[in-house]
């Protein structure tokens, strides 16, 4: 599911720094992992990764 992640995100272009690369390829909290596939879609930004307020 970590791929998945880090796959939308590449696809849609959007920037990852190498640390926030490596947070979530060693992820392995399958919720997280859920909610960061889902919020990889919509995000402009790696820092709205984390923003509940993005679904």
């Amino acid at each position: 599911m970590a791929r998945a992640v880090l796959t939308v995100l590449d696809a849609r272009e959007v920037e990852i720094l190498d640390e926030i690369r490596a947070n979530i390829a060693d992820c392995t909290d399958l919720d997280q992992l859920g909610i960061w596939i889902r919020r990889a879609a919509t995000v402009d930004k790696i820092q709205d990764l984390d923003d509940p307020g993005h679904r």
